[in-house]
């Protein structure tokens, strides 16, 4: 009894204590008791799935060795996804914690101790559970290590703000927020971010993981020794043993790319006493060799080739051959370092990344010793394996596309050259030639058998494993060495990789005639497709002359047959009538005509473009091109700085084509520095004539055309300039002399990509009434009949007042067939002259019983149509035409015109827009800006130059000095200086003041003015540019034609911009952005790449710039573009 009472009070104690410890009190029992339960309960569950997540993160996790590590796995994205379950239940039993255990509520305020600092900020704290402050940073970290890298951003800066009073959770929650700006490539901010933090008070463990994501941000940075010093410490507060041996790895990578290799050395020989994972080891290890030098190779290949016996090596020997080349490369013994590459490429088993580099390695030798179709596979291989990321692979993608250009020309002239020289022969000698290669291919079939079946036996593999490895090509056998004599029949390993080549870059096709081309003597070499061994094989060997061939002696008659065992086969293909043979010449005569610009435009090797223009003329003579070949030598030439080839071209033109725009061009005096002030002058006064034709002024436009075609005849821009001459024709006088410019446009200038709009033109003049109503308009309105899909159910019998998505803009009246066509010309005249055809699309069609419709669709948004409607008010005669058929412009979504043909009437939808879209109308893109007073006058600082003064001036014009002081110049116009000619006339300028809006007293928006978009990078870093930019060029080319936009890189500081422009006006700028943001190609050329897309005028991104104001900027952009 006396036992039951003790228990009954033991209880109603413990009741009473737990009472008190309710998170709804602020005792020091209940914080003690909150506390130890989160810590132990809750909280340690979810720390223990946390760490079980990273442990599957670091067994996902699959390094690039061959590249600089990142300092985390995490860094791997795609591997974050192993530790989602473990992650999300951190995130749970946080969340869980936080909610069940959080005290909010005040204590009792302690009077004593009010006056001590440290009290006061404890009684000011927000949170009074200190285990929730881990809580709240694992729930942070879990978002971090699922792939929720801004969503952490959100749940650092509460804690931040949250637990202000504790430096040390706020200066963990800061460094943490920088790697997740970093992770998301926002590397300035993350930079931003570390240089704030105040180093002196972190603590010790803050300080190791400040140093590590300072170091992280550096090597993202690639500022390799700015990183050292961070490095160093991060390894010596590391506590976790697998990051330590990381970090060192790094810093020994780091050492060895700066050519401290004794620092290199000692550092991998510490990671591979860590005991790490065996790939790192074995990585350690072969990257330690490779520091060696000197009298110390023959120990060191000894070592290597030990690695390459260890059958546990296996997947690893295109590692270890490649460092036995760059070993042998480094001493400048290139035989024996192509010798070891190709033995990578060969015995690889993985063919990634590591093959990838023999392959560039390889390339690399052949291309600087310009055996360039020797260099050409390997490169293509390797553009195959290498992704975007790849800091090189810039460099190899465009070096294997040009090379494959060159192949493919090369490869015509070598086929068509073997053929003629074969039909040439006697018939016997050439029975012998071919049965010998008859007995080649039978030979061959059987060594592949037979290799095949050998590799397929394990014993095989398993006892010749050793032998295999270390059997080193015979001279004979070397890559590109021939086997059997200089002719292409005979180079059997040319062949072999011929056979290679060919199924790499078409498949495994059918054995037939007609294959690939016309000329069935292509089938020829349909398991025989080779490149020669020489640079260019045009230049290398004897050729025939450019004559017709006389037709050889008569071959005996053959039956077709795919058999290539089969003289019947060779037979057959052979080029023995003369127009057989001329027709192989002019395909070698377009090879090697084509090579010269491949060489001198793509590869700038001069010494061979000048030799295979000069091939060309010895044999095509009579060739029409051979005067634009002497040209192109006298452009070498010129650059070169040859004044002695230079002006024997030009008098070989002067003398052999008297009468040519070239000769006429090459009379005049200093020709060379006036094309240089061609390409100085011909961009600023094509700007100007694309502002006149846009603003109707005609005789402007005809003024500087004609100017442009005295000065300049040969201009790059002279099909634009003809073209906007063409369209200003059509819009003043009759359509016949309008139809002859254009067919004189396409025929000078077939290749231009200003032609292909001509053709369009041309097709829609051919149609006239013939455009049928609903019907598509042949090649150039192809009808995109995508009626927008009917979302869900409940939605189907609902309009949608959504402003986003595709829209169009229908033209709508009660219009006969001849009214639609000339609408439709007109409008497809409009666009031509504004957009490039792609952007925007047409289509027509009933709206009702008595209205039609002209649908210009593929619009971005609701916006966007508004824009363009106010767009087409511009052109008076199309403005005009649309007032006289009465004709209503009415922008709809995709979505709403589905249901408009099926739902709704046209009046209904008019009315729900009046109701829904047009109520709080938004400010069109080309609306008027009300004009603003200008800001009052502020004080501007004394000069840095005389501080003696104290200046007034406006704000805006110091902004301006801004704008004129900084390097960013993305347009240099330069005035036309000549005392001779005409000036180019310069549209008339508005005589109306633009109106002009302030922002914050810095930002003028000026929606009529030139405007450029920007791809801005904080940090600079861009080292892909050729890619981005052709990225852009093939863009811009292929819808933005008639813009004439260029791109230029622009560096100020640590600071980089890639401009674009410019445009016309604000709004053609924003269109431009916001269809180029969606462009793969682009999105893919820009990947990685920490940049801000910025819009504006050169005046406002230079004051941006000048004043490191991104900030602002943004604001200004959001209040006035992106509203």
């Amino acid at each position: 009894m006396k036992k039951y009472y003790l228990n009954t009070a033991f209880l109603l104690v413990l009741l009473l204590t737990f009472a008190g410890c309710s998170t709804q009190k602020n005792t020091g029992m209940s914080r003690f008791y909150q506390n130890v339960t989160t810590k132990f309960n809750i909280f340690f569950n979810g720390s223990e799935s946390y760490k079980e997540g990273m442990e599957n993160i670091s067994k996902a996790n699959k390094d690039d060795y061959s590249q600089v590590l990142p300092m985390y796995p995490s860094s791997h994205h795609e591997i974050l996804s192993s530790a989602g379950s473990n992650m999300g239940r951190a995130i749970e039993k946080s969340r869980k914690a936080i909610k069940l255990h959080s005290i909010k509520k005040k204590p009792n305020k302690n009077f004593k101790k009010w006056n001590d600092p440290k009290y006061r900020a404890w009684y000011e704290q927000n949170e009074f559970n200190p285990a929730l402050k881990q809580a709240w940073l694992m729930l942070a970290k879990s978002e971090f290590h699922k792939g929720d890298f801004l969503g952490s951003v959100g749940t650092f800066s509460y804690i931040i703000k949250h637990y202000a009073t504790v430096p040390d959770v706020v200066a963990e929650a800061q460094i943490w927020t920088a790697r997740a700006y970093a992770e998301m490539d926002w590397i300035y901010e993350a930079e931003e971010v570390l240089t704030k933090l105040s180093t002196e008070k972190l603590n010790k463990k803050n300080t190791g993981l400040f140093s590590a994501a300072m170091a992280d941000v550096l090597l993202k940075k690639q500022q390799y020794r700015e990183a050292i010093p961070y490095l160093k410490l991060a390894i010596e507060r590391e506590k976790d043993g697998k990051l330590q041996t990381r970090f060192k790895y790094i810093l020994a990578q780091i050492y060895s790319r700066t050519n401290d290799k004794e620092q290199a050395e000692n550092y991998y020989t510490a990671v591979i006493k860590s005991s790490p994972p065996y790939e790192m080891e074995l990585n350690a290890r072969i990257n330690r060799a490779q520091l060696v030098t000197g009298t110390d190779i023959k120990s060191v290949e000894k070592e290597l080739k030990g690695l390459a016996k260890n059958r546990k090596n296996k997947e690893y020997l295109d590692q270890i051959y490649t460092a036995l080349g760059n070993i042998f490369l480094n001493a400048k013994d290139t035989i024996k370092a192509i010798e070891y590459y190709s033995q990578a490429t060969q015995k690889s088993k993985r063919n990634g990344i590591e093959k990838g580099i023999a392959l560039v390695q390889l390339g690399d030798l052949y291309y600087n010793n310009k055996k360039y179709i020797k260099a050409e596979p390997n490169y293509s291989e390797a553009a195959k394996i290498f992704t975007n990321e790849y800091d090189d692979y810039p460099r190899i993608s465009k070096r294997a596309e040009v090379l494959a250009e060159l192949v493919k020309e090369d490869e015509v002239v070598e086929l068509q050259d073997s053929l003629l020289r074969l039909a040439k022969m006697p018939e016997k000698e050439r029975l012998d030639v071919i049965n010998n290669i008859i007995e080649k291919v039978k030979k061959d079939e059987k060594e592949q058998k037979e290799k095949q079946e050998r590799e397929n036996n394990p014993n095989y593999r398993q006892n010749n494993q050793e032998e295999d490895d270390f059997s080193m090509p015979m001279p004979n056998q070397m890559i590109g060495a021939n086997s059997g004599g200089d002719w292409y029949f005979y180079n059997s390993n040319t062949i072999r990789s011929g056979k290679t080549d060919f199924r790499k870059k078409w498949g495994n096709r059918k054995l037939e005639d007609n294959w690939q081309r016309n000329n069935k003597s292509a089938a020829l070499f349909a398991d025989n497709t080779s490149s020669s061994n020489n640079s260019t094989s045009a230049t290398n060997s004897a050729r025939e002359t450019g004559e017709p061939e006389k037709a050889g002696e008569k071959p005996q008659k053959t039956n077709a047959t795919a058999d290539n065992k089969s003289v019947d086969f060779y037979l057959q293909q052979l080029p023995f009538s003369a127009k057989q043979q001329q027709k192989s010449n002019e395909e070698i005569a377009d090879a090697l005509f084509n090579m010269g610009f491949i060489f001198k435009d793509k590869m700038q090797d001069y010494p061979i473009a000048i030799e295979t223009f000069q091939d060309f003329e010895n044999r095509f003579p009579k060739d029409e091109r051979v005067m634009e070949t002497i040209y192109q030598r006298f452009l070498i030439a010129a650059r070169q700085g040859d004044s002695e080839a230079e002006e024997r071209y030009r008098l070989q033109i002067l003398s052999r084509y008297p009468k040519s725009n070239y000769a006429e061009m090459l009379q005049q005096p200093n020709f060379v520095k006036r094309m240089e002030k061609m390409y100085q002058e011909q961009d600023s006064v094509y700007n100007q004539t694309y502002a006149a034709y846009t603003k109707s002024d005609f005789p402007t436009v005809f003024k500087n055309v004609e100017y442009i075609k005295k000065k300049y005849p040969v201009s790059s821009l002279m099909p634009k300039f003809e073209f906007l001459n063409a369209l200003s024709i059509g819009k003043t006088q009759k359509s016949g002399l309008f139809k002859t410019s254009l067919d004189s446009l396409v025929a000078h200038y077939p290749n231009s990509d200003v032609s292909a709009m001509a053709k369009d033109i041309l097709a829609l003049m051919k149609q006239g009434n013939v455009a049928q109503l609903g019907k598509t308009h042949g090649s150039l309105l192809a009808k995109r009949a995508e009626e927008a899909a009917i979302s869900e159910e409940t939605d189907i019998m609902s309009l949608s007042d959504s402003k986003d998505g595709k829209h169009r803009l229908m033209f709508v009246g009660n219009l006969n067939d001849s009214a639609m066509n000339k609408l439709l010309y007109n409008t497809a005249m409009f666009n031509f002259s504004r957009f490039m055809i792609k952007d925007f699309d047409f289509e027509t069609g009933k709206i009702n019983d008595t209205d039609k419709a002209l649908s210009v669709t593929n619009l971005e948004s609701f916006d966007e149509a508004l824009w363009y409607e106010k767009t087409i008010r511009t052109d008076k005669e199309l403005a005009h035409l649309i007032d006289s058929l009465d004709i209503k412009l009415i922008p709809i979504s995709e979505d709403n015109f589905g249901k408009l043909k099926n739902f709704f009437t046209l009046d209904q939808y008019l009315e729900f827009e009046k109701e829904n879209l047009l109520k709080e109308k938004p400010k069109p893109q080309l609306a008027e800006v009300k004009k603003l007073e200008k800001p009052k006058v502020a004080e501007k600082a004394k000069t840095e130059t005389k501080k003696i003064a104290e200046t007034k001036e406006t704000k805006q014009t110091e902004n301006k000095e801004i704008a004129q002081q900084t390097t960013l110049e993305p347009v240099k116009k330069e005035e036309v200086q000549s005392t001779v000619e005409t000036k180019p006339a310069e549209p008339e300028k508005p005589k109306v003041e633009e109106p002009v809006a302030w922002f914050k007293n810095t930002y003028a928006y000026r929606p009529n003015a030139p405007h450029f978009v920007a791809l801005y990078v904080p940090g600079g870093g861009v080292k892909n540019f050729s890619a981005i930019q052709q990225a852009f060029d093939k863009y811009n080319a292929a819808n933005y034609g008639m813009l004439n936009l260029r791109i230029s890189l622009e560096n100020f500081g640590k600071q980089q911009a890639i401009i674009i422009g410019s445009f016309v006006d604000a709004n053609t700028a924003k269109s431009y952005l916001l269809r180029m943001l969606k462009e793969p190609a682009i999105i893919e050329a820009t990947k990685g790449l920490n940049k801000r897309n910025l819009i504006g005028t050169q005046e406002n991104l230079n004051i941006m710039v000048q004043k490191n104001d991104l900030n602002t900027y943004f604001d200004f952009m959001k209040e006035f573009y992106l509203k």
